[in-house]
């Protein structure tokens, strides 16, 4: 992922963003096993709002660009 998010390169090698983020598989299967899905549920959202931005065809590690501080100009 670190070097995805360094060349800004986020070709999807496996499995899109948009096929992880269809469905809440992660939360779902914590939920039946009892275990806590709230620290997934923010990096959920964030998937699904790249997606919505029209990156759905990127790889997980795009999300970070919702995130990360960009150099002032």
């Amino acid at each position: 992922m670190a070097k995805q998010i360094d060349t800004g390169d986020y070709s999807a090698k496996d499995a899109s963003l948009a096929m992880q983020a269809a469905h809440d598989t992660i939360g779902e299967v914590s939920r039946v096993q009892g275990v806590s899905a709230e620290t997934f549920a923010p990096i959920f959202e964030l998937m699904k709002r790249r997606v919505e931005e029209g990156y759905g065809g990127d790889d997980f590690a795009s999300v970070i660009e919702l995130i990360r501080k960009r150099p002032s100009s």
